[in-house]
């Protein structure tokens, strides 16, 4: 059951004084048509505040997931996701129970599968800080194979991808910003 005052992990950030960057917005906009978007750079460049703003230019509906340590337990992740729905959707999700759920990936598949019936077509995920629970990158790998078109989660990470998601980024499935020279950038 969905409470009416959300956690704040699950809230997206409040903004003052951030300046638009129409630049990088565009660039967002053209990598949104990938299935995840990964922002990745230093502590303090803005990561956070690029992405609350560029859904609040484009009035984007979706889920903002902060990500913290307690994130390594993927059931308290799954269980918290679930939270972001609406209670009342017609489509029901997989239940979680990790007593009676002994493999982590099929779990995973059948609620994301769930969870992106029941979200909005044009809906977006944002996980922010995702280098703090790394072993939700193999979560994220399922997410990749249910997400459907239109929809897409984007990533702000100090780090760049895992290589668990490294044959989604050879296929072209993740967008990372890359430099003139063709290396990986810091940041978009």
């Amino acid at each position: 059951m969905q409470s009416s005052t959300p956690l704040a992990k699950l809230s997206r950030p409040r903004l003052t004084r951030t300046v638009p960057r129409s630049r990088l917005f565009s660039r967002l906009d053209v990598m949104r048509k990938l299935s995840i978007v990964w922002v990745s750079g230093p502590p303090g460049v803005g990561k956070t505040a690029l992405l609350a703003s560029y859904l609040d230019q484009c009035n984007a509906a979706g889920v903002w997931y902060r990500v913290d340590a307690g994130d390594a337990d993927p059931w308290s992740f799954f269980g918290l996701l679930a939270q972001t729905l609406e209670s009342d959707a017609s489509v029901p999700m997989a239940p979680i129970n990790c007593e009676q759920t002994s493999d982590i990936t099929s779990f995973a598949r059948q609620f994301f599968r769930s969870f992106f019936a029941r979200s909005s077509a044009r809906s977006v995920i944002v996980l922010d800080n995702f280098e703090r629970a790394p072993n939700l990158a193999s979560l994220l790998r399922q997410a990749l194979e249910e997400i459907p078109a239109g929809m897409s989660i984007l990533v702000a990470s100090r780090a760049g991808p895992p290589s668990v998601l490294a044959r989604y980024v050879a296929h072209g499935q993740i967008g990372i910003s890359r430099r003139a020279d063709g290396t990986p950038a810091g940041s978009l």
